[in-house]
């Protein structure tokens, strides 16, 4: 049991590799979704300054 946790702390389990590309896909999800909001605002900002 001490052995497999190890392991797993080490990425070297199936459930650790598992587990660390589903967090790479979460992490680039977000950052994916961090861009987008940027560039709505930049857009938002550049609509509200050309109207006045």
């Amino acid at each position: 049991k001490v052995r497999y946790q190890q392991l797993h702390m080490e990425g070297k389990t199936d459930e650790a590799r598992a587990d660390l590309a589903r967090l790479a896909i979460i992490r680039k999800q977000r950052e994916d979704a961090a861009k987008k909001r940027e560039e709505e605002r930049k857009a938002a900002e550049e609509a509200k300054g050309s109207k006045s």
